[in-house]
């Protein structure tokens, strides 16, 4: 099963699954430009040739040893950004944001086929390795950990255990960070939307939610109904699919991708670690998806008119 994963793990494959064609295409070319497909496609390299020896890994430590690639990943990918930081390049953002992308998703396939305990052990190891790469190079580790979407008590964790080496998140303003825009017909129109959110208890946080349509400049760590993410995720599929909302900030960066900037723990709780093309196509095929789509688009209708 694992080698099977190894075959499976490849930068097209992955390009294909986060991003549309256009998307992809532009993607690799930002990859090319700065030589990060290179990096990407011999980490990648690496990694398959672990989950091939993984036997041996689990014999010898009890879990598969991916923490020395990551690390190297992270130099090489810091580096080269850091680069680009000081040249003020508009790339920058862009890289980031793509190659956080690509390296989360390569981080779940790696794990989401691992059993429970194995997951937790390489999970806890890697955040080790990374705290001490962060420490030793002066990097950011809270925005590390956003980087590549480690959501999880552990990542808290050790988050919490910041050298005076690790810089502090900058607070300054960025033009690009992603939010929605309202496309409704009438301005009361949002409002009954908002209101809906609490009365179909997608969200409580209504005043919270209001704010990804006021140009947010920093995560605005929102709650959601973590008690039913399928629910939750075949409201959003919904809405994406009205029109009623679209995105601006980073032109890669697309409707689901606003939420995992800004929702609480929505890669693992809500995606389940899937990317969201996979996560909306497992919950369209629930047994309730019909009743609760025919509901949403109802009501979604009715606040648009």
């Amino acid at each position: 099963m694992k080698s099977e994963i190894a075959i499976l793990i490849t930068l097209n494959k992955i390009l294909k699954e986060e991003f549309t064609t256009q998307e992809a295409e532009e993607v690799r070319t930002l990859l090319a430009k700065h030589e990060l497909d290179k990096i990407l496609n011999k980490t990648i390299e690496l990694i398959r040739n672990t989950l091939k020896d993984s036997d041996l890994h689990i014999k010898a430590f009890g879990f598969i040893q991916i923490n020395h690639i990551a690390a190297s990943l992270l130099i090489e990918v810091n580096e080269t950004l850091r680069k680009l930081d000081k040249h003020k390049t508009i790339d920058k953002f862009s890289l980031e944001s793509n190659v956080g992308r690509l390296c989360s998703s390569i981080l779940s396939k790696v794990i989401e086929k691992q059993e429970e305990t194995e997951q937790i052990k390489i999970v806890n190891s890697l955040l080790i390795t990374l705290n001490d790469v962060c420490k030793y190079k002066e990097y950011n580790l809270e925005e590390l950990l956003s980087f590549l979407r480690i959501k999880s008590q552990a990542a808290k964790n050790v988050a919490g255990r910041k050298s005076e080496n690790v810089v502090l998140p900058s607070s300054k303003e960025s033009r690009n960070t992603p939010g929605y825009k309202w496309n409704g017909k009438k301005e009361e129109s949002f409002e009954k939307f908002i209101s809906k959110l609490v009365e179909l208890k997608i969200c409580e946080e209504s005043e919270r939610f209001k704010l990804l349509f006021k140009k947010p400049n920093k995560n605005l760590a929102i709650s959601l109904n973590n008690s039913k993410p399928d629910y939750v995720l075949q409201f959003l599929c919904c809405v994406k699919e009205c029109g009623l909302i679209s995105c601006f900030g980073n032109k890669n960066q697309g409707f689901y991708q606003v939420l995992q900037t800004h929702v609480k723990n929505f890669d693992d709780v809500f995606l389940k670690f899937k990317t969201p093309r996979e996560a909306m196509d497992r919950v369209k095929k629930l047994k309730n998806y019909n009743d609760n789509k025919n509901k949403f688009d109802k009501t979604l209708k009715e606040i648009n008119h």
